[in-house]
């Protein structure tokens, strides 16, 4: 077995900064979900721990119906760890083709609210340029795994056999295969007439809250 060399202390610096024992928050970073222990955040033997998740898919679309998709096993995991969780943080680059545009904030309201059933969630978006440390060491993790067992001869001809060789061989990130029929049902509920919100560039963090759950 390939012994994989974990990002996980990379991903615990860029992620303890973040987390707030007080209210019990989560913080998304792309792959990254932080949470208390079951006793809970005001356990005063609560600690802090990480869990390094991937998710792929046996597609190329990174659109807004992409990024939802990928991103709702993670929300899942995060309400089975974390059931009683009241807020959320995100932290995401910005392009407008991927995460900041009219797309991506009507799923925000109608859909990522709704799977989280949280009080509030944040949606950060990092400057241009900036490094994603942490979710680039675990996408890294992956590939050099794979190139590995290419490289001592093992065949990986398929998507299948792809993830079958990442799950025994990478025992500390959690693996999400992504069915890609969910993408075309998420492109079927985007309303064709969205409005575009003027200055969406300029957009540096969203709020959503239950007090006024159709806005942003």
């Amino acid at each position: 077995m390939i012994k994989e060399s974990s990002p996980d202390d990379i991903i615990q610096s860029m992620c303890c900064p973040y987390f707030s024992k007080r209210t019990g928050e989560t913080v998304s970073k792309n792959s990254k979900r932080n949470y208390t222990d079951q006793q809970g955040a005001d356990n005063e033997n609560s600690s802090l721990k990480t869990m390094s998740c991937c998710s792929i898919a046996n597609d190329l679309r990174h659109d807004s119906a992409a990024i939802y998709v990928h991103l709702e096993p993670l929300m899942e995991k995060v309400k089975t760890l974390m059931p009683t969780i009241r807020h959320v943080s995100f932290l995401s680059d910005g392009p407008s083709t991927q995460y900041r545009n009219k797309k991506m904030f009507f799923l925000m309201v109608e859909h990522i609210s709704k799977t989280l059933s949280v009080q509030s969630f944040i949606w950060h978006f990092s400057e241009r340029r900036h490094i994603k440390v942490a979710p680039d060491g675990v996408g890294e993790c992956l590939k050099r795994t794979t190139d590995t067992l290419v490289g001592q001869g093992r065949d990986i001809h398929n998507f299948e056999t792809f993830v079958n060789e990442l799950n025994k061989n990478i025992r500390k990130i959690k693996i999400h295969a992504i069915d890609p029929t969910k993408l075309f049902a998420i492109d079927k509920i985007l309303p064709e007439d969205l409005a575009t919100f003027k200055g969406t560039m300029n957009i540096h963090e969203l709020v959503w809250t239950n007090e006024k759950p159709s806005i942003l």
